[in-house]
């Protein structure tokens, strides 16, 4: 009996501890947003990745996946935006049918958490039209999940990925050796950069903001937009030049510090 007891309180101290703790999930999504809202974007971006990562494969994070929906729109990243808010809906509805008990916690939490950002959602400029549909259908599912429809989520249509700025290579492709000095590109505008998986670095110059003749995959792996092992597409947008460019060590590459140039870039993905 004693035995007993003692597992029992062991179970209580552990789910309380469990409580008090927040989620690794929760952790990153944290020190992202303290980055975002100092405005180091860039540094902000690898967190929501990790943060997404462990949501992904811990269905009791469905806020964090939430979030993180409205946190990827910001980035223009319509298609990630979608994926955390659509399985975010479908982990709820897959807690209420395996733990009848905590049905309306979790749906409660849903609808919390999903109107909060569907207010943010709905109202972020660029967002297509595909995107708002399929977000108020689930909305509306979610309203009468709690009034009684116990049918799954709507299947609705992924949106399709938003299309990519011109390529800064034009025809011609891009790999790590890739830089924007090309006169072909406008001050002001946005361009993509395809950075395949295990590229060569190169040289950069600055931080955040970078000389145009700089390697644009190799800058993106220094703001910590990409990695080197798995590469990935990259957008920057074309700014003027600076009088001075700052060096600084970020996830294994150094950039270098310059004087006055005639053009920058910077990274919005």
């Amino acid at each position: 009996m004693k035995n007993i007891f003692a597992i029992i309180l062991m179970l209580i101290s552990l789910t309380t501890f469990a409580q008090q703790q927040p989620s690794r999930a929760k952790t990153y999504l944290d020190s992202g947003d303290r980055y975002y809202a100092s405005q180091q974007f860039n540094q902000a971006l690898p967190y929501y990745n990790e943060a997404r990562r462990l949501a992904l494969s811990a269905p009791q994070d469905v806020q964090v996946l939430l979030s993180l929906s409205h946190r990827y729109l910001a980035y223009r990243d319509e298609a990630t935006a979608w994926d955390c808010y659509d399985k975010g809906t479908n982990y709820a509805y897959a807690y209420v049918n395996q733990n009848p008990q905590w049905s309306r916690y979790w749906l409660n939490e849903a609808v919390k958490y999903y109107n909060e950002q569907l207010v943010g959602l709905m109202n972020q400029a660029g967002t297509s039209q595909t995107t708002r549909t399929a977000i108020y259908n689930r909305a509306l599912w979610v309203r009468n999940f709690l009034s009684g429809n116990t049918n799954p989520p709507p299947d609705v249509t992924r949106p399709p990925i938003t299309t990519l700025p011109p390529s800064v290579g034009g025809t011609s492709g891009t790999n790590w050796s890739t830089n924007a000095k090309s006169s072909t590109l406008q001050i002001g505008q946005r361009y993509s950069c395809n950075c395949p998986a295990n590229g060569n670095l190169g040289s950069i110059w600055g931080t955040d903001v970078y000389t145009d003749d700089t390697s644009i995959c190799t800058a993106a792996v220094h703001a910590g937009v990409i990695t080197q092992a798995l590469g990935g597409t990259v957008i920057i947008e074309m700014r003027a030049g600076q009088t001075s460019y700052a060096s600084s060590a970020r996830y294994g590459v150094t950039s270098t510090a310059y004087g006055q140039w005639g053009r920058s870039f910077v990274f919005v993905r």
